[in-house]
């Protein structure tokens, strides 16, 4: 067996296009927060997705852990841990237009919290998950990008059978 977070990999992990892992020790246990699935020890290094045909790998290297998912007939992803959450919230704040839906989408701080403005769908708080990624209380994902110079320039948002919406930062007033 194995104890949660033995392998070393507790916390959020981060793959190719942007899907997100979150791994916590939960009553005893590894679990995935996102799903809320238990993780369930098959040796030190791999655990079993409960109630899934699906398997996590914890691969030691030098520079730490990653994590590694496999399921039957699907490509595995690699997943590497990602930085903790900015504390400066304020420089996402910002007004963000898609030019694919021809939208707006304004992020603001209210008191201490990051929120998005959806207009008449109201709005809704943004939940640091990772560096420059947040998650909204519904399962909404927001990855902001950045350019060169390390600058908040768009976002990208998953939600649903929505992956990847693009939204580019506008320079006119938010």
């Amino acid at each position: 067996g194995g104890e949660p977070g033995r392998a070393g990999v507790t916390g959020v992990a981060g793959g190719e296009a942007d899907e997100v892992l979150i791994l916590e020790a939960r009553n005893g246990q590894m679990t995935d927060s996102l799903s809320g699935a238990a993780l369930v020890p098959v040796s030190p290094d791999l655990y079993k997705v409960r109630g899934a045909d699906l398997f996590v790998r914890a691969n030691r290297t030098a520079s730490g852990a990653t994590l590694t998912d496999s399921a039957p007939n699907a490509r595995n992803t690699e997943y590497v841990r990602v930085a903790d959450p900015l504390p400066a919230r304020d420089a996402y704040v910002g007004l963000y237009t898609s030019p694919e839906l021809s939208a707006d989408l304004r992020i603001a701080m209210r008191g201490d919290t990051l929120v998005v403005d959806r207009g008449i769908r109201g709005t809704g708080a943004l939940h640091p998950i990772y560096r420059d990624g947040f998650e909204t209380g519904s399962g909404e994902r927001f990855r902001f990008t950045r350019d060169s110079r390390g600058r908040v320039s768009g976002l990208t948002i998953w939600a649903g059978r929505v992956r990847h919406l693009r939204f580019v930062r506008s320079t006119k007033a938010p």
